[in-house]
C-alpha cells in the first residue's frame, strides 16, 4: 500500500472516553478489514503546520486559553478520493468551531480561508475505490445526528505515516 506521507504538525481536537472507544473501535475494524494504518479518533482543527517546535508550544498554548469542553455534531457519513479523508464523518460547522478555527489560524498566521475548513472525523484512511467506500455509507448510517462531546486538545507531530505520529502534548478541556 502506498501511504502519502503527511507534513508538519496538526492540533486535534478529541473526545470524552466513550466516544474515543467508539471510534477507536470502528477504525481499528476498518483498518483490519481493509490492512490501512491506525490512527487515533481525532477531529484536525489544523495539519501541515511549519513552525520551530519552540513557537509552536507557546502559540498551541494561546489557542487552548479560555477553551473550554464543548459538543460537536455528525451531519453525514461520506467518502473521498483524498487518502486522508478515504472515509469520514462530516461534522456541522457551526459558529463555535469556525471560530475557533479561525483563531488557531490567526495565532499561526497562516493564509487559509475558512471556508476551506471542512471539520470531519476520519474512519478510514484508504486508496480503496468509490464502490467499496459506498458500502460503507449504510453500515455507519447510524451515525449520523451522534453528539460528540471534545474534551481535550492536542499537538500532533504528524510528519511521516500514522505508525509515526507522534502526540506532544496535551490539555484537557
Amino acid at each position: 500500500m502506498n501511504i502519502p506521507e503527511a507534513k508538519g504538525y496538526s492540533i486535534w481536537l478529541m473526545f470524552q472516553k466513550d466516544d474515543e472507544i467508539l471510534f477507536q473501535s470502528i477504525i481499528d475494524e476498518l483498518c483490519k478489514e481493509f490492512n490501512t494504518p491506525l490512527f487515533k479518533p481525532h477531529l484536525t482543527l489544523l495539519a501541515g503546520i511549519e513552525e520551530e517546535e519552540e513557537n509552536l508550544f507557546n502559540k498551541f498554548s494561546k489557542i487552548v486559553e479560555n477553551l473550554n469542553s464543548f459538543y460537536i455534531k455528525v451531519v453525514d457519513v461520506k467518502y473521498s478520493i483524498e487518502f486522508y479523508k478515504s472515509f469520514f464523518l462530516e461534522i456541522e460547522k457551526d459558529k463555535f468551531l469556525e471560530d475557533l478555527f479561525r483563531k488557531a489560524i490567526n495565532i499561526f498566521d497562516l493564509k487559509i480561508n475558512s471556508s476551506d475548513f471542512h471539520p470531519h472525523i476520519s474512519l478510514l484512511y484508504s486508496n480503496e475505490s468509490f464502490e467499496i467506500k459506498a458500502l460503507l455509507l449504510e453500515r455507519f448510517a447510524g451515525l449520523v445526528d451522534k453528539k460528540i462531546f471534545v474534551n481535550k486538545i492536542s499537538l500532533v507531530k504528524t510528519k511521516g505515516i500514522p505508525p509515526n505520529w507522534e502526540e506532544l502534548i496535551n490539555f484537557q478541556l
